[in-house]
């Protein structure tokens, strides 16, 4: 949820965080003809990847939220056989640095 993303952010000291365009890879959402939006299971299977390159510094706060039973609304029940873990790997390119410490 939006809440537990700024939570994250204010923990790593940013404050005020501009998360206004949150990207959830794996939700898929449907827009019918009438402008209704319906979230249905997800496409997303065991082992799906995504890669991304960063071009300029930046923090990315990635979340592992429970599934939806609308839009905006997360069950906690992890009932329907998903464990819903996510693996997260970093890294950086030969010769890169960093700012951080």
């Amino acid at each position: 949820t939006l809440d537990a993303l700024v939570a994250a952010a204010a923990d790593l000291g940013i404050e005020n965080a501009d998360l206004s365009d949150p990207v959830n890879l794996f939700k898929h959402v449907v827009i019918k003809q009438r402008g209704e939006i319906e979230v249905r299971d997800s496409l997303s299977e065991r082992n799906d990847t995504v890669v991304f390159r960063a071009l300029v510094n930046a923090v990315v706060i990635v979340a592992n939220a429970f599934p939806e039973k609308k839009p905006g609304i997360a069950t906690p029940d992890p009932g329907y056989g998903r464990n819903g873990q996510v693996l997260v790997r970093v890294y950086r390119e030969v010769g890169a640095t960093s700012d951080r410490s």
